[in-house]
């Protein structure tokens, strides 16, 4: 065991275990959150680009952007139901987004 200082904020933690298959199905949801993160991104830097850019549209993708970014923060790795939920809905997004003009 690692001895902590008293002052350290990692005395403190508790220590979790799950399961490879719990990791590994977070890490994907994580990931895949951060797909359309990096999609709506890219969404809102192509919308500005453009000589007259649609200010609904970069509204809209920056409040989704947000809420994606709070559900990543909220996503528990010992909670499988919401892990696989997040991932669906993530995956269902990232078909349904608009392609990024080249």
């Amino acid at each position: 065991m690692i001895d902590m200082p008293e002052s350290s904020r990692l005395r403190n933690l508790r220590i979790s275990e799950w399961s490879l298959e719990e990791s590994i199905n977070f890490e994907v949801a994580v990931d895949a959150l951060n797909q359309v993160v990096a999609q709506l991104s890219a969404l809102i830097a192509a919308e500005r680009e453009k000589s007259g850019p649609d200010a609904r549209s970069v509204e809209t993708w920056l409040s989704e952007r947000q809420r994606i970014a709070e559900i990543r923060r909220s996503l528990r790795v010992d909670d499988p139901e919401q892990v696989r939920q997040v991932t669906e809905q993530a995956v269902t997004m990232l078909k349904t987004l608009p392609a990024v003009p080249r």
